[in-house]
């Protein structure tokens, strides 16, 4: 798969992010905080800087950039996921997936792991950090507080909120962000041109990833894997048709069913989302920014990203004042009790149902 391929094993292959000179700035000093949250929507580079990051700490021949080499025992033991390197000391880069190791007992081993002895730094990387369970972040915020000098924790979320207050304070916050369209459309040429497909790369087909790609450069790399696989098929002018879209057509999807009172289609919307791992906290707010964009745009701000998708729609400013106003009280219930089905009572009584307010202007 692309996404392997062209997986970032320097510094300089991460793009769009700032925070990474934050990271590099660490590359080479002795003083290393023991405790990292790196932070943002998915892919856009995070569980790859972490990566990238263990090996520029253990590079033996690093670049004076800070990029690591790539070549020397140590980068080569890193790349190849050696569980025991040479001279039966731990491995130097440890991936945990929090999503499905996130119990207390996952935790506890890790605190045993961490005890072996290194030659180098090592980096243990927890993923999805976020789904960690309650007796979980207690056990990790006791290995945390004294870590060993040769071992730094890094925490992947998606859910900064969801991190445990005590370890957010403790923690060096490095923030990744969607990457915009301009170095999106950029790196995706690039990478057709690798492929060879370049030429073959229509107009239409960059729109359509770059639309649905929601900031994440894994997105767009996961598009262009589907468009090399179909042209190899023979049908590459049916990608429109085939063509897995994000999250980002989920939460469209979730809006415009509002917008236009479906019932049904905004219950699969929410079910959809669900499934991909959005809590309905998180439901709640891309549905009110994307209100609000709605609004903004039918007041003529049209440079406004998300507001294009929504290009016909109306919000009615009753509804609207009522959306501002309830919004904080909504917001606060749900992340007390985290419902779906309460997600779900709130909007579709309050708007869906009102009989008034939200309509739909025909073009």
């Amino acid at each position: 798969m692309l996404t392997n391929k062209y997986r970032p094993k320097t510094f300089d292959e991460i793009i769009g992010q700032s925070g990474i000179d934050i990271i590099k700035s660490y590359v080479g000093k002795q003083d290393i905080p023991g405790l990292w949250i790196f932070y943002g929507p998915k892919g856009t580079g995070k569980t790859s800087s972490a990566r990238v990051f263990a090996l520029a700490l253990n590079c033996e021949n690093l670049k004076l950039d800070k990029n690591p080499c790539l070549s020397c025992l140590n980068c080569r033991d890193i790349l190849n996921d050696f569980s025991v390197d040479r001279g039966g000391f731990s491995r130097l880069l440890v991936e945990i997936d929090g999503a499905s190791n996130r119990g207390i007992d996952e935790v506890r081993s890790l605190r045993e792991m961490v005890k072996l002895k290194s030659r180098g730094k090592r980096v243990v990387v927890i993923d999805e950090a976020q789904m960690l369970t309650e007796p979980a972040w207690n056990a990790l915020l006791k290995i945390t507080e004294e870590p060993p000098s040769s071992v730094i924790f890094i925490l992947v979320t998606t859910a900064l909120g969801k991190i445990l207050e005590t370890i957010r304070d403790r923690a060096l916050l490095v923030e990744f962000r969607a990457v915009s369209d301009a170095l999106l459309v950029r790196h995706l040429r690039h990478l057709a041109r690798l492929e060879g497909v370049e030429d073959m790369l229509s107009s239409e087909v960059i729109d359509l990833i770059i639309k649905y790609s929601g900031g994440s450069v894994r997105s767009i790399v996961k598009g262009l894997d589907m468009f090399v696989s179909l042209l190899k098929e023979g049908k590459g002018d049916y990608f429109a048709d085939y063509y897995v879209k994000d999250e980002a057509y989920d939460i469209e999807n979730l809006v415009k069913s509002m917008l236009e009172y479906k019932l049904d289609e905004f219950g699969r919307a929410v079910g959809e989302l669900k499934n991909k791992g959005y809590s309905p906290v998180e439901i709640l707010i891309n549905l009110y920014s994307s209100l609000l964009s709605v609004k903004l745009r039918s007041m003529g701000y049209r440079m406004l990203k998300d507001g294009i998708k929504y290009s016909g729609y109306e919000l009615d400013d009753d509804i609207f004042r009522m959306i501002l106003d309830r919004f904080p009280f909504w917001l606060s219930i749900i992340k007390e009790v985290p419902s779906y089905d309460l997600l779900l009572k709130f909007m579709i009584e309050n708007i869906i149902l009102s009989g008034k307010g939200v309509k739909f202007k025909e073009s």
